[in-house]
C-alpha cells in the first residue's frame, strides 16, 4: 500500500495514508493496531463501533483508538474508503477532541474532501509537521460540525460517480449527460462546490490510483495507464511527472532504493 510520507519528529508520525482505496466485497475484521486509525467511507457500508456492527450511509467516519477492534467494509459489493494510521503526542491532543470508536457523519463533504486531499498531497511532499498537524486539525473541525452547510448535494453525487467510474472513458460532456444537465452547468456548479474543475478532479483521481498501482513493480507502466483511463502511456507519464515531480520509472526507482 502507498505510504505517501512521514513527518520527521515523534510528536506526529503519519504511518500510513491511503486515499480513495478500492476494496473487494468483504468486511475487514482485526484487533487494534497500537495507533489511531481514522477511516472515512465514500459509500454506504458496514462499520463496527462500541454500539456493534451496523450499516451506515456514505460520508460516515470513525476514529478507532489503539486498543479498539476494527470492523468495516461491505459484503455485497466493492467499496471505497480513505484512511490513515497516526501516532504521536500532538496527535493525542488533537484526537482527544473526537469521540473514539463511534461512527460520525460528515455534514460538509466538499470541505472534508478538500482537506483530506490537502493532507494527502502534503504527506506525499513530506511537508513539515506543523502543516500536517494543521491539516489534521481541519479534518477534526469538519468531523465535529453538526449542521448541514450550503453544499450542492447533487455535486457530491457527481463526485462519487467519478470516484466509482474514473477508469472508464469519461469527459465533461459524458458526465453531464449522466446527470441530465448541460456541460456548462456542471462545470460551474462543480467548480463552485469543490474549488476545482470536473476534469482536474477526474485527472487527480486517476493519478492517485495510478500512484497506488505503480507500487507493483511488475505491472507495466502502459498497463497502469490503461487501467486508469489513458491509452497514451507517454501522455500518462507526463501527467504523473507533473503531479508527483517524477516520472513513473523514477518513482519506482526511488521506492526500490528505500
Amino acid at each position: 500500500m502507498p505510504e505517501p510520507g512521514r513527518p520527521r519528529a515523534p510528536h506526529c508520525s503519519l504511518n500510513r495514508l491511503v486515499l480513495h482505496q478500492e476494496m473487494p466485497a468483504h468486511v475487514v475484521e482485526r484487533p487494534g493496531t497500537n495507533d489511531h486509525f481514522f477511516a472515512y467511507f465514500h459509500q454506504a457500508g458496514q462499520i463496527g463501533s462500541q454500539l456493534g456492527v451496523n450499516r451506515h450511509p456514505a460520508h460516515s467516519w470513525i476514529c478507532w483508538g489503539a486498543d479498539d477492534r476494527h470492523v468495516y467494509g461491505r459484503d455485497d459489493s466493492t467499496w471505497l474508503h480513505s484512511c490513515f494510521h497516526i501516532t504521536g503526542s500532538k496527535v493525542e491532543q488533537l484526537f482527544s477532541k473526537l469521540p473514539q470508536n463511534t461512527v460520525g457523519s460528515i455534514a460538509n463533504p466538499p470541505a472534508f474532501h478538500a482537506c483530506l486531499d490537502m493532507l494527502y498531497h502534503n504527506a506525499l511532499a513530506k511537508a513539515e509537521q506543523q502543516l500536517i498537524l494543521s491539516n489534521l486539525e481541519c479534518l477534526m473541525q469538519i468531523c465535529l460540525q453538526k449542521t448541514k452547510t450550503s453544499s450542492d448535494d447533487e455535486m457530491i453525487t457527481v463526485k462519487t460517480f467519478i470516484d466509482e467510474h474514473f477508469k472508464q472513458a469519461l469527459n465533461l460532456e459524458l458526465i453531464a449527460e449522466q446527470f441530465h444537465m448541460s456541460a456548462s452547468s456542471l462545470r460551474a456548479r462543480f467548480k463552485r462546490a469543490f474549488k476545482q474543475s470536473v476534469i482536474d478532479y477526474l485527472i487527480q483521481r486517476r493519478l492517485q490510483h495510478a500512484h497506488y498501482l505503480l507500487h507493483d513493480q511488475d505491472m507495466p507502466i502502459a498497463e497502469i495507464a490503461k487501467q486508469v483511463g489513458y491509452d497514451d502511456s507517454a501522455y500518462f507519464s507526463r501527467l504523473i511527472k507533473k503531479q508527483f515531480g517524477k516520472s513513473p520509472r523514477a518513482l519506482r526507482q526511488a521506492w526500490s532504493a528505500n
